[in-house]
């Protein structure tokens, strides 16, 4: 047994998120709570889910969330997304440790995100448009 051996941890990397951190998630996930980006998709996934068996799906809602954070904050691909889904713990929190695929992001934003991006973006505008008036933060006259 010359050639193999035992390989140990000798330390283990924290696995929890700063506070700061989790407040931000948070902001950002009533942010997208508030502007009914939700209800659109819940209304596509309704119409073309059906018992189909075999394998349950990932929380479409949580996937949204994070393939929308992703591209929001990092350069993203399919694969950049899979590893931040695997290794960022912001993301991680975000989809509750589940880690979907590349190829499942992929059919995800073709079947989902791609045919409804104007009006994903329009909800999302028009939202930080009326949090960003009622706090006082950004002044939109010319």
């Amino acid at each position: 047994m010359n050639y193999y051996n035992i390989r140990q941890s000798f330390f283990i990397l924290s696995s929890t998120i700063k506070v700061e951190e989790t407040q931000k998630i948070d902001k950002f996930l009533r942010l997208l709570e508030k502007s009914c980006v939700c209800n659109l998709l819940h209304e596509k996934i309704v119409r073309e889910e059906k018992d189909k068996g075999g394998r349950p799906g990932y929380n479409s809602y949580n996937l949204l969330a994070a393939i929308l954070y992703s591209f929001a904050f990092y350069k993203a691909s399919l694969r950049n997304i899979e590893d931040l889904c695997t290794y960022d713990l912001r993301v991680i929190y975000i989809l509750e440790s589940e880690t979907p695929t590349y190829k499942t992001i992929g059919n995800f934003i073709n079947k989902y995100i791609a045919p409804n991006r104007d009006q994903i973006f329009s909800l999302i505008t028009k939202e930080i448009f009326n949090t960003s008036i009622k706090k006082g933060n950004i002044n939109f006259k010319y």
